[in-house]
């Protein structure tokens, strides 16, 4: 099934698109995008499950978590790495919490936010946007 092409803008190129094309759905039917962020890492803005308001689910898929080099040495980690970032090895049981669970209002507020930081490059004063 798709349905509408979410287009972030527009170039001497071409059309830039964020968003997947296709529109996906959770196991239990709840529609999704996903999309990279600058920096290249997986996120996704998502229907939120919850049954008491309409919500929505943002952020990266997963934490991709790091330690400095001189850090994982004093902490006596191995790695056979000479500088820089290691990647960090997190337990199977600790959760770490990478998206935003955001209500219809906090979206808006940070819609305005995002929208005023697309237009300008700088953020806004609070009391004059929300």
């Amino acid at each position: 099934m798709f349905e509408q092409i979410i287009i972030i803008g527009v170039n001497k190129i071409g059309v830039i698109k964020m968003f997947n094309e296709e529109v996906k759905r959770t196991s239990r039917g709840f529609r999704f995008y996903e999309f990279k962020d600058r920096n290249g890492c997986e996120c996704t803005i998502q229907k939120s499950s919850i049954a008491t308001e309409h919500a929505i689910w943002l952020g990266i898929e997963s934490a991709e978590p790091k330690i400095l080099h001189s850090d994982a040495t004093r902490l006596g980690i191995e790695h056979d790495k000479t500088s820089g970032w290691i990647d960090y090895q997190i337990p199977n049981e600790v959760m770490l919490t990478t998206r935003m669970h955001l209500t219809q209002e906090q979206a808006k507020n940070l819609g305005k936010m995002l929208l005023h930081f697309a237009e300008s490059g700088e953020l806004p004063i609070i009391s004059g946007i929300i």
